[in-house]
């Protein structure tokens, strides 16, 4: 079983970029919107020559680059994520670029960067649940479970209904802790609109399997396997 991502936490990072648009002129609006709307459908290519535009006409703004480098790292070009992300880091957006040149650096199996731009990100804005998550899960991926928990719990403390931090603690503390891990994948499951719902389920289902197994040995493997 594997949770995904939850579309509620990179909504934030959205919202951050739309919200950058207001100092922006009408006509670089509307070419940002037009390439938002090609990037909704996966027209990426479109979507790129939109936000190009966007920058011609406003070449100190970090805004189309923060959007090209969202774009290929949809596309999984991360040396180009990395660059675009680069570039709107030297035009002032240092928290967005941060937790975006982080994503392409872990894209790239460079976590050792990808873990120092995130945590130069959450040093800027210590409230920033995206790269919180981002990071748990990295921290996860590596064994360090403490890290990793450290920060679900600081995403939780912003955010105490957030599905996908509740499903990740309940993975964390299923070996050591199944009656508090039973609770976090319950709230995980509780809501079958989001993603790791059907995952949180199945975690409960395991759990339950092992609380009935005698033989130790046997449910340390299946809490493994799961």
């Amino acid at each position: 079983m594997k949770g995904k991502p939850l579309a509620k936490v990179t909504l934030l990072a959205i919202l951050v970029l739309l919200l950058s648009l207001k100092s922006e002129p009408q006509q670089v609006v509307d070419l940002i919107h037009q390439g938002d709307a090609y990037q909704s459908r996966k027209e990426y290519s479109a979507a790129i020559e939109a936000y190009q535009q966007a920058a011609v006409l406003r070449p100190r703004s970090s805004v189309p680059y923060l959007r090209i480098g969202q774009v290929y790292l949809a596309q999984r070009r991360y040396e180009l994520a990395g660059e675009a992300f680069g570039q709107a880091y030297e035009l002032g957006a240092k928290e967005e670029a941060l937790a975006g040149l982080g994503s392409a650096y872990a894209g790239l199996g460079d976590e050792e960067r990808a873990t120092n731009c995130w945590r130069q990100a959450l040093a800027l804005n210590p409230d920033n649940a995206a790269v919180h998550y981002r990071l748990g899960r990295l921290y996860l991926k590596r064994g360090g479970f403490e890290a990793a928990q450290q920060e679900f719990e600081a995403l939780l403390a912003q955010d105490e209904h957030n599905p996908a931090a509740h499903y990740q603690m309940g993975l964390l503390l299923a070996g050591r802790d199944p009656q508090q891990a039973t609770e976090y994948l319950t709230k995980a499951a509780g809501d079958s609109e989001n993603d790791v719902a059907p995952d949180a389920e199945d975690m409960l289902a395991v759990l339950e399997e092992v609380k009935r197994e005698e033989n130790e040995a046997r449910a340390v493997a299946m809490l493994g396997a799961a």
